[in-house]
C-alpha cells in the first residue's frame, strides 16, 4: 500500500494515506506533538507542475488524492498562533536552512574545481610523458646512428687489415724473388772471364751485393706489431657488439615510466621494478635491489610491468622488523 510522505522544515514521517483531512490532521498531530487547534492553523500544501496548492477544505483534500501525489508539506502562516510563539525557533530553523544550501552549494563548487584541477595535472603527466617517450625515441635514433657508424668504421678496419695480410703473404716470394736475383748476380760474377792465350791470366773482383739493414729492421717491426694491430680491432669489435646487445636488450624491456630508483636514481626504471612493501614511494631497479638487499630489509615486491603495479599494499609485519631511513 502507497504511503504518505510529510515534511515539516526537514522533519519528515510516513503514514497511511488518510481517507479525511481531520484523519490527516489528526496523524500530523501525533507523529509532531502539536494540538489539534494548532495543527488547524498549520498550512498543508503541495506541488503540482511546479505550482504550489493549499488543502483548507475536504474537497482540496479529495483533489490531492485523485492526483496521486504522495508528499506534503506543513507551513506555518505568519498570523497564527503557533507561528507567534515560535516565531524565533522558526526563524532560526529557515536561517540554518539557507546556511546548509549555502554550504552545499559552496561544496559542488569547490569539488568542481578540485576536479578540473584534477584534469589539469593529468593534462600535464600526458604531456610529460609524451616529452620523456619522445626523448626516448630520439635517444634510440643517435645510439642506433653511432652504431651504424662503428659497424662501417670495423668494416673499413678490416679491408685495410685484409689488404695488409694480403701484402705480408705476398712479402716472402718477393723476398725469394730478389734473392734469387742477387745469388744470380753473385754466379755471374764469380765466373772468370775468357783470356786470351798470350795475354797472362787476370783476377776478375768479386762483387758483394748487400741488402739494407735500415729496411729490414722496418719489415720486422711491421710484422711484430700486427698481432698488436689485430688485437685492438678484435676488441673494438667486442665492445661495440656489447653495446649493440646491451641496447637491443633495454628496447625489449619494460620502462616503468614516472619511477626513479632510489639506489643509482635512475629514471625512468627499467626492466623488473622492486617496490618496498613497507617504506612509501621507495622503489629499486635490478641491479640496486641485488646490491643493497643487506641493507634496505624490508620485503620487496617484484613488478615485471607497469601495468601490473599494485594501487595499494597492506602488510602485517612483526615487530622485530628494523627500520630504514632513506
Amino acid at each position: 500500500m502507497q504511503s504518505l510522505n510529510v515534511n515539516f522544515f526537514g522533519e519528515q514521517f510516513n503514514i497511511n494515506i488518510p481517507k479525511t483531512l481531520s484523519a490527516l490532521r489528526e496523524s500530523i498531530a501525533v507523529n509532531f506533538q502539536f494540538d489539534l487547534k494548532d495543527v488547524s492553523e498549520l498550512l498543508i500544501t503541495y506541488t503540482k507542475d511546479f505550482k504550489q496548492f493549499i488543502i483548507k477544505t475536504e474537497e482540496d483534500f479529495r483533489n490531492f488524492i485523485s492526483n496521486k501525489i504522495f508528499k506534503l508539506d506543513l507551513n506555518i502562516d505568519e498570523k497564527s498562533k503557533i507561528f507567534q510563539d515560535n516565531k524565533k525557533e522558526i526563524e532560526d530553523k529557515k536561517n540554518l536552512l539557507k546556511k546548509l544550501e549555502v554550504e552545499r552549494k559552496n561544496i559542488i563548487e569547490n569539488n568542481n574545481k578540485e576536479m578540473l584541477k584534477g584534469k589539469e595535472k593529468l593534462k600535464e603527466m600526458k604531456n610529460k610523458i609524451l616529452e620523456y617517450q619522445k626523448e626516448i625515441h630520439n635517444e634510440n635514433k643517435k645510439l642506433i646512428k653511432i652504431y651504424n657508424d662503428n659497424i662501417k668504421l670495423l668494416e673499413n678496419k678490416e679491408k685495410e687489415i685484409n689488404e695488409l695480410r694480403k701484402g705480408l703473404d705476398l712479402a716472402p716470394i718477393k723476398m725469394k724473388e730478389q734473392n734469387k736475383a742477387l745469388k744470380k748476380v753473385g754466379k755471374e760474377t764469380e765466373k772468370p772471364k775468357k783470356i786470351p792465350a798470350k795475354k797472362p791470366p787476370t783476377k776478375t773482383k768479386e762483387k758483394k751485393v748487400e741488402t739494407k739493414p735500415e729496411i729490414n729492421n722496418l719489415f720486422k717491426n711491421f710484422i711484430d706489431s700486427i698481432p698488436k694491430i689485430q688485437e685492438i680491432f678484435k676488441n673494438s669489435f667486442n665492445n661495440n657488439q656489447e653495446k649493440k646487445q646491451e641496447n637491443d636488450n633495454n628496447e625489449k624491456k619494460p620502462i616503468h615510466y614516472c619511477v626513479r630508483c632510489d639506489g643509482c636514481k635512475c629514471f625512468p626504471i627499467r626492466g623488473i621494478r622492486y617496490k618496498c612493501a613497507v617504506c612509501n614511494n621507495f622503489d629499486y631497479c635490478e641491479a640496486c635491489e641485488e646490491k643493497f638487499s643487506n641493507v634496505h630489509q624490508h620485503p620487496f615486491i617484484k613488478i615485471n610491468k607497469p601495468d601490473l603495479a599494485p594501487k595499494k599494499i597492506q602488510i602485517i609485519l612483526p615487530e622485530n622488523m628494523p627500520e630504514f631511513k632513506k
